[in-house]
């Protein structure tokens, strides 16, 4: 019995561990394509129909399944202006809420982010 407690304790720490780390790197990649997908929208809708602060978030959220969309944080920077062939970036963070960890750490979350560039062509 001692050994099954030795063994399962350490079998079970490195199971919620991976799958922690697997619910991690999930978030990181749907986090990096919405910052793709955001960027995207901006360059397009840039100098002739362009959109708002507040549309690309909703892009960005809207592309982000499965996350919880409260948590999600765009900003978006026009480097020089909107105009033809100016820069877009889009920056997306978010505070992934850590299931298993709470148990063994202090802090309860991980801060995801993500930056998606594109040139704006119309």
């Amino acid at each position: 019995m001692v050994e099954m407690a030795l063994c399962s304790t350490l079998f079970l720490l490195v199971f919620f561990g991976l799958f922690e780390l697997g619910r991690a790197v999930w978030a990181f990649n749907t986090v990096a394509h919405a910052a793709r997908q955001g960027a995207r929208y901006a360059s397009v809708h840039g100098e002739h129909e362009p959109a708002s602060d507040e549309e690309i978030l909703n892009l960005v959220k809207a592309q982000a399944p499965g996350l919880d969309k409260n948590i999600i944080k765009a900003t978006t920077t026009w480097i020089p202006d909107r105009s033809f062939g100016s820069l877009v970036q889009v920056d997306v963070q978010y505070d992934l809420p850590l299931i298993v960890s709470p148990l063994a750490l202090k802090d309860t979350s991980i801060t995801m982010g993500a930056t998606g560039n594109s040139i704006v062509t119309q």
